[in-house]
């Protein structure tokens, strides 16, 4: 099992109203895992999202993400449950280590 998180950042121009609407159209389009909560602080929004499939469940979330207008501050990275690093999988290319702070 995989935690998925897509991550938001900078953060601080929205408020955590606006998270709690996005978790709640994400859950409606994620069908190969479940919506496992948020956290909101040090500039950044974090939605998890538990999975076997992380790359399927990002591909149905980037709508939603793209709808929202929130593409340009939008990372996602993911990590089996039990190991504690992230691989990076949003910007697809980008080397830049994926971390939740």
């Amino acid at each position: 099992m995989y935690q998925l998180v897509l991550q938001f950042a900078p953060w601080s121009d929205r408020d955590f109203d606006a998270l709690v609407r996005l978790e709640d159209e994400l859950e409606s389009v994620v069908r190969a895992g479940e919506v496992d909560g948020h956290d909101w602080g040090s500039n950044e929004a974090n939605i998890f999202i538990l999975t076997e499939d992380p790359a399927t469940v990002l591909q149905s979330c980037m709508p939603v993400i793209a709808e929202a207008g929130l593409m340009p501050s939008f990372s996602a990275g993911c990590r089996l449950l039990a190991e504690d690093a992230y691989a990076r999988l949003w910007p697809a290319g980008d080397a830049a280590p994926f971390s939740v702070t």
